[in-house]
């Protein structure tokens, strides 16, 4: 299980020039339905919002950022009893009418400059990374305009939240060139496939981490075939099922963008979901396209499992991979997950392919381990093959399958 920093009540999107902003800290689970039963120290930091675009590029060993003389400062000390208590600081010192800026939230008062506002998928993926998801995840938030008018336009609050995710590009020194990092919005409201989940982070990280292994790192050989076919630029599909904000298909674009082929329809990421979940998955592709994947973002398209495949999957040969995470929440949902995964495999057998399917999941409830049994059923059969654990509670799994004994009419 990982926490995360987030907004019980979001600061405004506009404020009078010397006002002090206020919010309400809050640190959850991925859902929000269960707060962080630990005390953490919580600081804050204000970040320029042309400063923030310039972080997005920031070396990946960078512990300066791009402005040394800046520290986090102790905001308050988190309590779950504290849930309710509303926060004001005061505005950046450097505050100028008409500017923008960042608020982040983050544990982490050691660090100067902007790292400590990153989550750090690329140190996760390292051997010294077995602290990863110890500690609560920063927020960032949306931008902040102080104007001397800021008192007439009202305090209408923000209804989204950023967060950073950090990493390294697959067979190149850690000095190398950006990208570096994929930025993920979020939504503040409730909405279930509007947010970041933990099994999404975790996969991400699992993916990483065999991307950057040596061949000897003890990794089984379906682990490899992953990442050889997420690394393959020329020919592979990649189709995500339930992607929510996008993060697993935004990684796998980012870590293949280095040798794209000029093919596009030999090497495509289909990101799916249901229509609901489009709007924000469409603005985190555009928001990292420049920066991670100009010649191949994913493509993002509506799938629901109780309908046919779209055209656009259709009209293609198949994939060579197929990936999902945190699919297993609605069981009454598993008879129409089970339906599309057959589709999608037996489209692809039909093209001579036999896909990997990649699977991270976290338990929720012992009834979601009936999926299990049910894609055997298909001749589905998945190997274990890693974990994540975070904070504690349940880890986050990894499993894996190649869906070639399924037989096809």
């Amino acid at each position: 299980m990982f926490y995360y920093i987030s907004f019980l009540r979001p600061p405004p999107s506009i404020v009078p020039l010397t006002s002090p902003v206020s919010f309400t800290p809050q640190v959850s689970n991925d859902l929000r339905t269960e707060l962080c039963p630990d005390e953490h120290d919580l600081f804050y930091l204000w970040i320029h919002e042309a400063d923030y675009k310039t972080l997005l590029c920031a070396d990946i060993l960078s512990t300066g950022g791009i402005s040394a003389r800046e520290k986090p400062i102790k905001l308050t000390t988190w309590r779950p009893a504290n849930l309710y208590k509303e926060i004001k600081i005061p505005p950046p010192s450097r505050v100028k009418d008409g500017s923008t800026w960042r608020l982040a939230i983050t544990v982490n008062g050691q660090h100067k400059g902007h790292s400590s506002v990153m989550i750090d998928l690329w140190h996760a993926s390292r051997p010294d990374g077995e602290g990863f998801g110890k500690t609560p995840f920063p927020v960032v938030s949306m931008p902040i305009l102080f104007s001397a008018r800021g008192w007439r336009t009202g305090l209408t609050k923000h209804e989204k939240i950023e967060r950073i995710y950090r990493f390294s590009s697959p067979g190149q020194s850690t000095n190398a060139t950006p990208p570096r990092t994929v930025r993920i919005v979020e939504q503040t409201s409730f909405d279930l496939d509007k947010k970041i989940w933990d099994s999404g982070i975790g996969l991400s990280a699992w993916i990483l981490d065999v991307i950057n292994s040596n061949p000897e790192s003890g990794y089984p050989a379906l682990a490899r075939e992953v990442m050889e076919t997420i690394l393959s630029t020329t020919t592979n599909t990649v189709i995500e099922l339930g992607t929510g904000t996008g993060i697993v298909s935004l990684v796998i674009a980012a870590s293949r963008s280095t040798g794209i082929s000029e093919d596009e329809d030999k090497a495509k990421i289909c990101a799916t979901d249901l229509p609901s979940a489009l709007p924000l998955l469409e603005h985190n592709i555009e928001i990292n396209t420049a920066l991670c994947f100009p010649r191949r973002p994913p493509i993002p398209l509506a799938l629901d499992w109780d309908e046919e495949l779209p055209d656009v999957i259709q009209e293609t040969d198949g994939a060579e991979l197929i990936v999902m995470a945190d699919v297993t929440y609605n069981t009454a949902s598993f008879p129409a997950l089970v339906k599309t995964l057959e589709r999608l495999v037996k489209l692809s057998v039909r093209s001579g392919k036999q896909p990997l399917i990649l699977l991270g999941y976290k338990e929720r409830d012992e009834a979601e381990r009936t999926l299990w049994d049910m894609v055997k059923e298909i001749g589905i059969d998945f190997q274990k093959v890693g974990e994540r654990e975070g904070a504690g509670g349940f880890p986050v799994e990894i499993w894996i399958v190649r869906a070639e004994q399924l037989v096809v009419p």
